[in-house]
């Protein structure tokens, strides 16, 4: 597994936040990990992206060669797993497109205008394939119940970051959730703390 440490930026520049390289990797564990979108890390990844064009243009100024490549090897570092986030983040929306065009409050702004474009294509492709072929009364998109939606019920891993305390976990059941302990839990029950910062998906 890649590592977050932010080694090669630290050595580069002393004020990089290296919580913020950290911080990313754990948005992207948590996004790969969780069965349905999560808010969109607008701040973060800004950041980022504004730290690794500084970054990239400061490079042709440093003279060591091997230090410049050790540079160059976290700035791809870094690309790879903001490239990977995004590409996680719109399988899901391509995978429930219908369920998202209802409530887009978790998607970016470019986000957004990705799935306009893409249901656009999808309705057209649906409409000339299947749509056409059916009798007037059915010829729509599906209704909201038959429309596919995240497996929130789905069960995830998690690594408590902060003392929660007792949480109910099941119908007739509770859990003390401490620092650093571990549980697997339905997403639904997780996805508030996950929101909170005080557990991580693992």
């Amino acid at each position: 597994m890649l590592e977050s440490d932010g080694l090669a930026f630290s050595m580069y520049n002393e004020t990089q936040p290296e919580e913020e390289v950290s911080a990313l990797f754990q948005v992207w564990l948590n996004e790969r990990l969780s069965p349905t979108l999560l808010p969109y890390a607008t701040e973060l990844i800004s950041n980022l992206l504004e730290l690794i064009a500084n970054q990239q243009a400061l490079l042709s100024e440093q003279l060591d060669a091997h230090l410049n490549t050790l540079y160059q090897m976290e700035v791809e570092r870094l690309r790879y797993v903001i490239a990977s986030y995004l590409r996680c983040r719109l399988a899901k929306i391509e995978a429930y497109w219908i369920y998202w065009l209802k409530d887009e409050t978790l998607l970016s702004p470019e986000e957004r205008v990705y799935l306009g474009r893409y249901a656009k294509c999808k309705a057209k492709a649906f409409e000339g394939s299947v749509l056409k072929h059916l009798p007037a009364g059915l010829a729509e998109l599906p209704t909201d119940e038959l429309v596919a939606q995240p497996k929130t019920d789905a069960h995830v891993i998690c690594r408590v970051l902060e003392e929660v305390g007792t949480v109910r976990v099941h119908r007739d059941m509770t859990a003390d959730l401490q620092k650093n302990d571990i549980y697997v839990l339905r997403f639904r029950l997780a996805e508030e703390l996950l929101h909170l910062n005080k557990v991580a998906l693992i």
